[in-house]
């Protein structure tokens, strides 16, 4: 939903007491685009120094995503993962370092849902990719009667596998807490950990 939004589509959680859930989005507010891309500008301004050299990248990479139709929807099928992988890189960042909590007890539940998140994820991808059972539960149930994700970007924009979707993510999962633990030591020094 929060992926919908910020590339201009107003869009509303449909989440079903069986466990079924999805985000419909509706057609982009053009206006809402050009305002989220320009409060992201003054963002990466204001934090030159965390973002370092990703600053013009996180600048230019928005506006493709955003404005350009078939890179939006290939980019809204895979938001739901990506987003959980880097909340999960947030929470092991926030386990780590101890910022953005209120006590140590805060700072291990944030690490726990962190690793929680990551080893959800790994294993769907692991599973899918290796395990034809797997495989082909992922493929018979989608939600709401809609294929699964990530078996619509492996048909639809890919012609692809399923697995040759799901191994690049499982990498990409794997890489996430690694990522928050450099990002953790270049922004909090060690010793205040």
């Amino acid at each position: 939903m929060f992926f919908s939004i910020f590339t201009g589509c107003p869009a509303i959680p449909a989440i079903r007491l069986d466990g079924h859930a999805m985000c419909m989005h509706r057609p982009q507010i053009l206006i809402m685009a050009i305002g989220i891309w320009v409060i992201i500008i003054m963002a990466v301004m204001q934090y030159e120094k965390i973002v370092g050299v990703f600053k013009y990248p996180i600048i230019v990479i928005y506006p493709l995503v955003a404005f350009i139709p078939w890179l939006r929807d290939l980019f809204h099928l895979f938001a739901g993962h990506l987003a959980e992988i880097s909340i999960a890189g947030v929470f092991i960042w926030r386990g780590l370092t101890g910022k953005a909590v209120q006590n140590v007890g805060d700072r291990i539940a944030s690490g726990i849902l962190g690793w929680f998140l990551i080893f959800r994820n790994g294993w769907l991808f692991f599973s899918i990719s290796f395990f034809s059972t797997s495989r082909a539960k992922y493929y018979s149930h989608g939600s709401f009667g809609l294929d699964n994700d990530l078996v619509r970007i492996a048909r639809d924009y890919f012609s692809l596998p399923v697995s040759a979707i799901a191994i690049p993510l499982m990498i990409l999962t794997i890489l996430v807490p690694v990522l928050a633990y450099l990002i953790a030591i270049r922004t909090v020094p060690k010793s205040q950990w």
